[in-house]
């Protein structure tokens, strides 16, 4: 159960109004965006993983047939139940309320 007394529905109508809106509605830009995070972690085996995705060398899916893989984000995956959405949406809030500049600017298309 995700802890908060927020819903998915109230964060998500939160992330519409905000600077973030493009990432709710683009998957390219999405996947894009964790794969080059992926891409630039300090984790070797993320990084790795990361560099597979971004170059298209394989898909999400085949990533996750091998057990090391799976064994690396599975913790990663097990915390998704207990992301607290008010603090989610909180952090939304504050994003939109910081002043903007480039550096800030609303998330656009990853650079390669």
């Amino acid at each position: 159960m995700i802890a908060g007394s927020g819903t998915i529905e109230a964060l998500l109508a939160r992330v519409e109004n905000s600077r973030y809106r493009a990432l709710l509605h683009d998957d390219q830009l999405r996947r894009r965006l964790v794969f080059r995070m992926l891409a630039e972690s300090e984790d070797p085996m993320l990084r790795e993983m990361g560099e597979q995705l971004r170059d298209g060398l394989v898909t999400p899916s085949q990533l996750m047939s091998i057990p090391e893989y799976w064994e690396a984000l599975s913790p990663g995956y097990e915390a998704l139940g207990s992301i607290d959405l008010d603090q989610v949406a909180e952090q939304v809030d504050a994003a939109d309320d910081a002043p903007r500049d480039d550096a800030s600017a609303a998330p656009g298309p990853p650079t390669p």
